[in-house]
């Protein structure tokens, strides 16, 4: 999703650093200052590019670059092109992904998640992959192991399946 976000607004900005040629809200320009002092001290000033940028940058982010505020100022002015697979709202797109950033922040903290729906999370993701890239969509689903685990954890709390310790 940010590879296709970060690509479509160099497109639209002729500038692989996009975001010092718009106007962002002051939680956002602290974000893209913040980690270019972090890039700064860690690669050295002038020693990275744009790729390191973007796979810096929160999920966050991302993800606040599809709320209103920027509805003129990104979405329409291109934004959008970066989903050439989606139909719906703007905001809805920017729910999927927030749900999406809320599992991958409870996992990444070793938070339970099993109570979640992991099927429908599953499905989710395959959809947002799919609305920038119908192959890349393709290729999760059929190299996610989500699916085959969340199988395993029905029959494991049905006592079909015994666990192994």
């Amino acid at each position: 999703m940010r590879n296709a976000m970060h690509d479509t607004l160099t497109s639209v900005f002729s500038s692989a650093d996009w975001w010092h040629a718009v106007t962002l809200a002051a939680k956002d320009s602290a974000q893209i200052s913040d980690t270019e002092t972090y890039l700064d001290g860690r690669k050295g000033a002038g020693s990275w590019g744009a790729g390191h940028m973007v796979a810096e940058l929160k999920t966050s982010f991302w993800e606040g670059l599809l709320t209103n505020r920027y509805h003129t100022l990104l979405w329409e002015a291109g934004l959008k092109n970066a989903f050439p697979n989606y139909t719906g709202l703007r905001d809805d797109l920017r729910k999927q992904m927030q749900r999406l950033r809320l599992l991958r922040n409870r996992a990444a903290h070793h938070e339970p998640i099993f109570e979640r729906d992991l099927l429908v999370d599953h499905k989710f993701m395959c959809e947002l992959a799919g609305y920038a890239e119908t192959d890349l969509q393709t290729w999760i689903a059929s190299h996610s192991r989500v699916p085959g685990v969340a199988v395993a954890k029905a029959l494991t709390i049905s006592g079909a399946r015994l666990t192994r310790f």
